[in-house]
């Protein structure tokens, strides 16, 4: 009898086989049409349509294994977008900031802006209309920025999250906790 070594079968596979022990997984909920993005149902507060089919892939992704407990499939689906739409009212605002492309190594931008004016005669109005007194004026601006050092800034590299995974990870508590033996050798 000739064995043939395992192949892996790469980031887009389709192996259909994920059902879980105790009992639904993300995939099988997927597969059995219940998680349809289009369906009014599940229906969520995104940002935009690019961040939504963006996200709605990680989550595929992510909890494609992972068990919706033992609540039924409608009832957590509430639970799930209410969740969701939770997590949106803050990560909104992330979406917002990021959109404006701040550079991660700069740690402060001031602008600073100034006006001087003087009169050579001060108890003399120099237009009547507009009752101004300056004869001369002068205004500055000038911007400060201050740029991170390098481990300042690996530092906050390292620590950063960028807003689809930090709803991801807070997305975590809608699943079972329970790790079980696949039975499917998968």
């Amino acid at each position: 009898m000739t064995f043939r070594p395992f192949e892996p079968v790469g980031d887009d596979y389709t192996i259909r086989d994920f059902h879980a022990v105790s009992t639904v997984t993300w995939s099988e909920l997927a597969e059995a049409g219940f998680i349809d993005w289009t369906d009014p149902a599940w229906a969520w507060d995104y940002y935009d349509p690019e961040q939504k089919l963006r996200l709605e892939q990680k989550m595929a992704r992510r909890f494609a294994l992972r068990e919706i407990s033992i609540v039924p499939p409608a009832l957590w689906r509430e639970q799930f977008l209410g969740k969701l739409n939770e997590l949106m009212a803050v990560a909104r605002h992330m979406y917002l900031v990021l959109e404006k492309a701040p550079n991660p190594l700069v740690a402060g931008d001031e602008y600073h802006k100034a006006r001087n004016v003087w009169s050579d005669f001060p108890q003399t109005l120099l237009s009547g209309s507009s009752g101004d007194y300056a004869s001369t004026g002068t205004d500055t601006e000038y911007e400060t920025v201050r740029d991170r050092g390098l481990l300042e800034a690996m530092e906050a590299l390292q620590t950063y999250k960028d807003p689809d995974t930090w709803i991801l990870d807070h997305l975590d508590v809608m699943f079972s906790c329970l790790v079980s033996v696949e039975l499917s050798g998968f």
